[in-house]
């Protein structure tokens, strides 16, 4: 599997455990984390590979121990399988955790993420593009309802920057949903639909829905959102927040550090002048089974009535 790609075991049974008032966090006990390791997760990987006795953790303890670091911080530690040993190690490992009382009707969750721009093809080849990317599922182990893929287009005008009208996200949304017109406003004017205003302007707006049975019917899509990729140029994923900032101890201790912020952000902005269009995009996250959805196919001139196009020096 890809790095970015995760395998979650999943512990129902531990939340009737779990949710206690005198236990908020819903932290899993350092009891069951003992017993996982120690009992299941150790003992499942041994039996596939005998021979990694040496390299995987005499006990969870003594992984505790090796994984943390000189300030107290526990690390990832990392073990691998070879890939005609997974299956065997989830069938032990299961077998192991649901002789637990905490680990009865325990379940494994997958999830694939690809990363943007690994990848090139052309949009009429999106099918083949992901049967490579899936091609470690076994469909016929697997129920496709319960697997989900985010599918996306994203529309592009060279030295423009495109956004999304406000008075027309009922159209993005009766062309997604292939809902009547009449149902499409009512979601739209619901609470249910999160917009998502840029500067304060009034007329353009990217939103978010989640949706219901009533909403989904033949398209299956759980959950949509309509943007616009601009925030790029100030993007930056560092100690949970997502874009350059100025926190208000740099404000209170450093006199220059708003103009120093101001003048730097300023600077980013007179450069995407010249160079950064900005493109309006829309996603859907639909059952695998949904994945060649109309919205990779449709025809730009459907989406041009919903979006405004900007010069790309007035935006910025």
């Amino acid at each position: 599997m890809d790095p970015r790609n995760t395998c979650r075991l999943m512990l129902p049974s531990l939340r009737n455990r779990l949710d206690d008032k005198n236990r908020p966090d819903l932290t899993i006990p350092t009891l069951v984390q003992r017993e996982l390791y120690n009992d299941c997760v150790r003992p499942a990987a041994l039996s596939v590979e005998p021979g990694e006795a040496g390299h995987w953790g005499a006990s969870y303890d003594a992984e505790i121990v090796r994984q943390r670091g000189p300030g107290g911080k526990l690390s990832y530690g990392t073990q691998r399988l070879p890939a005609e040993s997974v299956s065997a190690f989830g069938r032990h490992l299961m077998d192991a955790v649901n002789e637990k009382d905490w680990g009865r009707g325990a379940f494994f969750f997958y999830e694939f993420r690809g990363t943007r721009g690994a990848t090139t093809h052309d949009r009429v080849a999106h099918r083949d593009a992901l049967r490579a990317f899936i091609d470690v599922l076994d469909a016929e182990e697997i129920d496709l309802t319960h697997w989900f893929v985010d599918i996306g287009c994203e529309l592009q005008s060279p030295g423009q920057v495109l956004w999304w009208r406000k008075d027309a996200h009922w159209r993005v949304i009766s062309h997604c949903l292939g809902l009547e017109p009449a149902e499409a406003q009512e979601i739209a004017s619901s609470s249910r639909l999160c917009k998502d205003a840029p500067c304060q302007l009034s007329d353009i707006a990217g939103f978010r829905l989640e949706t219901n049975s009533r909403d989904r019917r033949y398209t299956q899509i759980a959950y949509m959102q309509a943007y616009n990729t601009e925030k790029s140029v100030t993007y930056s994923l560092t100690q949970g927040s997502n874009c350059k900032q100025l926190s208000l101890e740099d404000i209170a201790n450093d006199p220059k550090a708003t103009q120093h912020y101001a003048e730097a952000i300023a600077a980013a902005f007179k450069a995407a002048e010249d160079t950064h269009d900005g493109n309006a995009r829309i996603e859907a996250r639909v059952p695998l089974t949904r994945v060649h959805h109309e919205i990779l196919t449709m025809d730009s001139t459907k989406w041009a009535p919903l979006l405004i196009a900007l010069p790309r020096p007035s935006w910025w």
